[in-house]
């Protein structure tokens, strides 16, 4: 929730990013949400009913397929091996070997393996960048959340920590 809202938030309150949508995989799972798909998703594809393991559900395999090659996916916990990876990768039909997963960020973008990286060397390093940077900045300047003082369910230790896992996952 702490990473859907915020984001939701941002871009539909303050119109950063508008061109961005959020979804939330445990939101797919409901059947309300893919019916409010051509209001608020016009552009993405949702390959049935819900993100559900039945006859009129979809995998997290053929939602990436359905969309993978129309816009840029990134998910979110790519860098959390441990937490929501396992949770996204639980979906027997997806498979680590069927996609590329590429630090952006505190993100990953899937870019699928049937195809040559469309990702060149310099944009992603320069994206990469500009992704880091306030981050950075607060961090120099003391800004980021002390996270010795903030209990491991708050919302302060969870970006401390992401920034920290996330930027120093590239070397």
């Amino acid at each position: 929730d702490l990473q859907f809202n915020a984001g939701l938030y941002l871009t539909a309150c303050e119109n950063v990013r508008p061109d961005v949508s959020f979804l939330s995989l445990q939101l797919m799972s409901y059947r309300w949400y893919a019916l409010n798909k051509t209001i608020k998703y016009p552009d993405v594809v949702f390959p049935g009913r819900s993100h559900w393991p039945d006859k009129e559900g979809f995998s997290l395999q053929k939602f990436f397929e359905a969309n993978i090659f129309n816009r840029p996916i990134h998910v979110y916990g790519g860098n959390r091996p441990a937490e929501t990876l396992e949770r996204l990768l639980e979906d027997a039909s997806l498979s680590e070997d069927q996609f590329y997963h590429w630090p952006w960020g505190l993100t990953d973008r899937m870019i699928s393996r049937a195809l040559e990286p469309r990702v060149k060397l310099h944009e992603f390093a320069h994206a990469h960048a500009l992704a880091w940077a306030p981050m950075e900045k607060w961090e120099r300047e003391g800004k980021l959340p002390d996270f010795r003082k903030c209990g491991e369910d708050t919302w302060e230790d969870q970006i401390v920590r992401e920034f920290y896992i996330g930027y120093h996952r590239l070397g």
